[in-house]
């Protein structure tokens, strides 16, 4: 009734060879622009701050100098810690735990916002508000590039995070396959992503 052989193994002519590609999430790129993100804003902070350290203002004393300047050594050192924290979580923490790494950048703006509102708050409220905005007017101009950085820099770092950890543990950058189970006719299948 049919033409086909009857060994099957003379079906089969030519060897298919299946090469992976390897198509690595990119950690790099997303790593590089939070660090350079928080280096261009410790640059800045403290240029502004040293600027605004050596301008003279009259009435002022040196504890309400220190109050504005411990609110801006907080910043500094958060973002700091936030870089360094950033960049350990990404060579330590298992894959499967990179979940820390997404609720920590969340967290992050909690401490942010409190030492943001303080900073602000010694400027528009009491009295040597006035003076105090002269001494600190370069620094209180920076937090409208600052913070938008910061800002930036938690959406980034928070959506890599939340991205690597959705991926499947065992997921190593090869490709993925599919296995079609169909008793003696099982086969595998490529699939595109």
């Amino acid at each position: 009734m049919g033409y086909a052989p009857r060994k099957r193994n003379n079906l089969l002519v030519e060897k298919i060879v299946i090469k992976p590609i390897k198509k690595p999430f990119p950690i790099d790129n997303w790593f590089i622009a939070v660090i350079t993100i928080y280096e261009v804003f410790c640059i800045t902070t403290i240029v502004f701050v040293v600027i605004d350290d050596y301008q003279k203002v009259d009435g002022l004393s040196g504890s309400d100098i220190d109050n504005v300047g411990v609110c801006l050594a907080y910043l500094f050192s958060n973002a700091g810690i936030s870089a360094l924290l950033t960049a350990f979580f990404c060579f330590r923490l298992p894959q499967n735990h990179f979940k820390i790494g997404f609720y920590y950048t969340i967290l992050q703006w909690f401490p942010l916002t409190v030492c943001i509102f303080i900073f602000n708050q010694q400027l528009f409220c009491g009295s040597k508000a006035d003076l105090l905005k002269r001494k600190f007017i370069f620094s209180f101009h920076a937090q409208f590039f600052t913070i938008p950085l910061l800002i930036i820099n938690t959406y980034i770092s928070a959506l890599a995070f939340l991205i690597i950890s959705k991926l499947r543990p065992e997921y190593d950058g090869d490709d993925l396959y599919e296995v079609i189970y169909g008793g003696e006719g099982s086969s595998t299948k490529k699939i595109d992503v």
